[in-house]
């Protein structure tokens, strides 16, 4: 008869993982294998621009403009994105009954480190450029409406 000796094994959850080497800390910030890293979802604010990120995308709102982001925000490797959505001119007052605002294709180019983030919106049919942008997670908006 063979007598093994018992192994207890105690797992200690890291509440805060600052004492690792900066490569294994890094290893608690990255999404799964085969998942994409994204834009957090919430709300981007900056001078004259608010972005409210979703699973699904992003709407924007400027002092004059709004648009969408139409797909889901995807980061590469560097926390940058490259993004297809449309930008809506505005105009002082309401929008008048019957009117078709002026409606563009457009580029939204920028980089994220998950809590600031900078935005450049290129119209992809007139080449006109907005931004740079420099957006902050949770922050308040503060937009001037055109009157």
């Amino acid at each position: 008869m063979f007598i093994v000796p018992a192994l207890t094994l105690c797992l200690v959850p890291l509440a805060n993982p600052d004492w690792l080497p900066a490569t294994a800390a890094s290893v608690f910030d990255r999404p799964a294998h085969n998942q994409t890293r994204k834009v957090p979802v919430g709300s981007w604010a900056g001078e004259h621009i608010w972005l409210r990120v979703t699973e699904a995308g992003a709407a924007v709102q400027y002092d004059c403009a709004r648009g969408t982001i139409d797909q889901p925000m995807a980061l590469d490797s560097q926390g940058r994105f490259d993004l297809k959505g449309v930008h809506v001119s505005g105009h002082g007052g309401p929008e008048r009954e019957g009117e078709r605002p002026a409606s563009h294709p457009a580029r939204y180019l920028g980089s994220t480190d998950g809590r600031r983030m900078t935005l450049t919106v290129t119209l992809t049919d007139t080449k006109e450029t907005f931004g740079p942008y420099t957006l902050e997670y949770g922050k308040k908006p503060s937009l001037s409406k055109c009157l």
